[in-house]
């Protein structure tokens, strides 16, 4: 008997509760039954809450892993957009599973059983990135019409009020006030204007009245909540639809591993595109106002502020894990952990002593002039790089990057001439589509070697002219004492890593550049010549201060 695996996908939260994946999960199993197969151990598959468009789902990995495993032979999906709502990434899919072997059965789908009905199922699948992009955009468009028509609907209401869902014909939606709530907004903002609090003094003291947030997640309010309450115009009877358009993350805090939704920041749209909607208000315009000076004043005259300089700002690590910030005033400078902030109002939780900014930053710039001065200390590092080189190279495990580079840019080339072969219809678009899979294979495949190669390769280096490095050490020499602060904080950030204290030890990681141009030039920091920012991610040495 042949054994099958199932996969199912609910895209939002909404859908989970419904409990949607579950009557996918129903149908797909009683098909199964029908069929006469078995539905293998640990072979349901099932993505909860996770959009289309994004490739990387964790129950998806699983999935591809038990495909090359060849751990089954049939899959049975509810549809094909569940895989992906993207058609080339569809595609892709389809294509890594059928070449294991492994037939795809779908419920609600032509399945792949002869050239003409493969065809066909291609079709199905643009359609199913067709329907994603019309109903997205017919959702826009309703959505902004109903808004400019000063209709409220399926709104968060802030803290405050409550959303009053309408009927879709006749009443539309409403803010109502949340008496508790809202007596509670007007103390924030007496505190915050009329006593002139900071921030984080209200936060003190709504814990100490036990005033909780109406996400109640960490028992406390935080810096960013009252910061977007004392800012958000709701209060004074203005609210807005449009004002702000999702974007990608430049820096996401969640670099790594899985992300459910790739749009997780917001950037604000031009105001001359922002609908205006009427609300209820409870506060006054006047205390608004005074409420925004408020924040321009405490902003403006932050602690937070740096009035002195901090050489290791952003690289200093605390033993516990939590980032080090300076703090301190005229010659007590120090490095404290920053527990005590980030759990605030909750009692600290780190007790590692504060260390002297200025001991420690005069200890590590010592210790960086002299691995940059010292022609012995150059030579030895650089003589490890050598033999870390020697090694990957005669290893099988070695990567040509500047090779798999050329690839990339050779299908990239081809692309181009397929999009024009197929504009000057000399081939069909299903041969376009053919072509692009192939292409897009390829090209995930090196991209993936890629990343591998920045583990296993040494980046590119020159080699370095051992008889002028002396001359080079006396040309540093020179150099570096001449350094401004800003400067010498620049070489600090390009050569140090991390800096991890305990208070009285600390150990600091970083690297050095093993380059010497070939230019003889003053540099300059700002723009260097000297190509600090060229430097082993592997090459790097870490010393007792």
């Amino acid at each position: 008997m042949k054994i099958a695996a199932l996969y199912a996908r609910v895209s939002t939260g909404n859908q989970e509760k419904q409990e949607t994946i579950l009557s996918q999960v129903a149908e797909i199993k009683e098909r199964i039954s029908k069929d006469g197969l078995m539905l293998g151990n640990n072979l349901s598959f099932g993505d909860e809450g996770w959009t289309g468009s994004v490739l990387a789902r964790p129950e998806l990995d699983r999935l591809r892993d038990a495909v090359k495993s060849k751990l089954f032979q049939v899959l049975y999906v509810y549809d094909l957009g569940r895989l992906s709502r993207d058609f080339l990434n569809q595609l892709i899919l389809k294509k890594e599973i059928e070449d294991a072997g492994i037939k795809i059965v779908s419920l609600h789908d032509i399945n792949n059983e002869t050239p003409e009905s493969g065809f066909a199922q291609n079709v199905m699948g643009l359609f199913h990135d067709y329907e994603r992009i019309k109903i997205a955009e017919r959702f826009r468009r309703g959505k902004l019409y109903k808004a400019r028509n000063g209709i409220l609907f399926g709104w968060n209401a802030p803290y405050g009020y409550r959303y009053i869902k309408g009927d879709k014909k006749t009443i539309p939606g409403s803010f109502e006030v949340v008496k508790e709530e809202a007596e509670i907004v007007k103390m924030i903002f007496k505190w915050f204007v009329d006593e002139q609090m900071t921030i984080r003094k209200v936060i003190s003291r709504l814990f100490e009245q036990k005033i909780l947030p109406r996400k109640n997640k960490k028992g406390y309010w935080s810096t960013s909540t009252l910061s977007r309450l004392l800012r958000d115009e709701t209060y004074i009877g203005k609210t807005y639809f449009n004002k702000r358009v999702a974007v990608e993350s430049i820096n996401p805090r969640k670099k790594d591993g899985y992300r459910k939704i790739k749009k997780t920041s917001r950037k604000n749209r031009p105001p001359e595109e922002w609908c205006p909607i009427s609300v209820p208000t409870i506060i006054d315009e006047d205390t608004f106002i005074r409420a925004q000076q408020q924040l321009k004043t405490n902003s403006q005259f932050c602690m937070r502020n740096k009035v002195h300089e901090y050489l290791l700002s952003t690289l200093v690590k605390c033993t516990c894990g939590n980032t080090r910030a300076g703090e301190g005033v005229k010659s007590h400078l120090y490095y404290r952990c920053t527990d005590r902030v980030n759990r605030f109002p909750l009692p600290k939780e780190c007790f590692v002593p504060g260390v002297s900014a200025t001991i420690l930053d005069t200890k590590v710039w010592n210790e960086i002039y002299n691995l940059l001065t010292d022609p012995k200390q150059i030579e030895k590092q650089y003589s490890r790089w050598n033999m870390r080189i020697a090694t990957i190279q005669n290893n099988n495990d070695y990567i040509d990057v500047e090779k798999l580079k050329k690839e990339l840019n050779e299908l990239k080339e081809q692309e181009e001439r397929f999009v024009k072969a197929y504009g000057a219809k000399v081939i069909s678009l299903e041969q376009l589509q053919s072509q692009f899979m192939e292409i897009k294979l390829k090209k995930s495949q090196i991209m993936s070697k890629l990343a591998t190669s920045r583990n296993n390769n040494p980046p590119a280096q020159k080699s370095i002219i051992l008889p002028d490095l002396r001359q080079f050490c006396d040309t540093m020499k020179a150099e570096i004492k001449e350094l401004n602060f800003k400067e010498r904080q620049y070489v600090v950030r390009q050569l140090v890593d991390t800096v991890v204290t305990d208070g009285a030890i600390a150990s600091v990681e970083g690297s050095i550049p093993l380059v010497i141009p070939e230019e003889n030039t003053k540099n300059n920091y700002g723009q260097s010549s000297i190509n600090w920012h060229r430097r082993s991610s592997k090459c790097w040495k870490v010393n007792a201060v």
